[in-house]
């Protein structure tokens, strides 16, 4: 498993000219195809009744991005913060939308928020083993419940990147090189014409267990 730990320092500022140049070239959000109102109509709709029928009345969304699709789903009695990796985005979303909290901070390495439900989206593909890693033991160490993630089952085998923002392959945490036991829970994340993905959904023992912590 590559260890590119020695870039995490920069990892900030790649994904930070990503958003001031607009990398993923989409017209409704900064944050890519992936967080357009129609991409997402599906998982909006299934989101909170999930989160509600597991009992969370607080979630993480790490990365929150522009926030673009997540202010169009039904937060009522839910907590919400969202974090991201960008702090010009961060300081732009705590002037727009007061009503919730954001913060600013690198999965990788900076301390989680305690969150009943913490949702870690379209980043881990982005990310190499090694610093996927990093951010599952974050999550476990943030002493939060329930981990919702990017999921694609018909990955048989999560090959090496370097982490970046135009770093891309599919993410399968069942298969090698993480071996994880299937979610608990699935959720569908996609839209026709894009690559079948969903949410899986674990709860914090089943992360903690496999790292044996």
């Amino acid at each position: 498993m590559a260890d590119d730990s020695s870039l995490n320092g920069a990892l900030a500022d790649r994904f930070t000219e990503a958003f001031q140049q607009n990398t993923w070239q989409d017209g409704e959000s900064v944050s890519g195809p992936g967080s357009t109102l129609r991409y997402t109509s599906e998982l909006r709709a299934t989101l909170p009744a999930m989160i509600r029928a597991l009992g969370c009345a607080s979630m993480l969304d790490a990365p929150c991005g522009d926030f673009n699709w997540m202010k169009a789903v039904d937060l009522a009695g839910i907590a919400y913060t969202g974090a991201d990796i960008v702090p010009e985005m961060v300081k732009g979303l705590q002037e727009t939308h007061p009503q919730h909290s954001f913060v600013c901070l690198d999965l990788t390495k900076d301390p989680l928020p305690t969150a009943d439900f913490v949702m870690i989206r379209d980043v881990l593909f982005h990310l190499s083993n090694a610093d996927v890693v990093r951010v599952l033991q974050n999550f476990v160490q943030s002493g939060s419940a329930w981990l919702a993630t990017s999921h694609s089952f018909d990955v048989t085998e999560m090959v090496d990147v370097v982490s970046g923002p135009t770093t891309f392959r599919p993410v399968n945490l069942t298969t090698a090189p993480f071996h994880f036991a299937q979610p608990d829970h699935v959720l569908k994340d996609y839209a026709p014409g894009f690559l079948p993905r969903w949410m899986g959904i674990w709860p914090r023992a089943a992360i903690a267990a496999r790292f044996g912590l």
